[in-house]
């Protein structure tokens, strides 16, 4: 998945099967790469994005339109799902 904000680089590797139910009240951080890429892909498969369009301005939302009360990952992706307009 390519990504066309410019991001924190990071080296951390994320167990995705722990990001969003063990770690899921951690805050999201929209300026981790490795995080927008997770968030990305879970969002993806559940409301089935393929088209480039929707991938972008799902980055878009993630990384500049959330609420102030999506404070933890799992508001996140559970507000997203709910609320992405594509």
């Amino acid at each position: 998945m390519n990504l066309e904000f410019a991001y924190e680089l990071e080296n951390e590797e994320i167990d995705t099967k722990k990001y969003l139910n063990e770690e899921g009240n951690l805050p999201f951080n929209s300026n981790s790469k490795s995080q927008m890429k997770v968030m990305m892909q879970e969002i993806c498969a559940t409301l089935s994005l393929n088209d480039e369009y929707s991938k972008k301005k799902l980055e878009v939302c993630l990384r500049y339109e959330l609420p102030s009360f999506t404070a933890n990952r799992k508001l996140v992706k559970n507000w997203v799902v709910n609320n992405f307009m594509y």
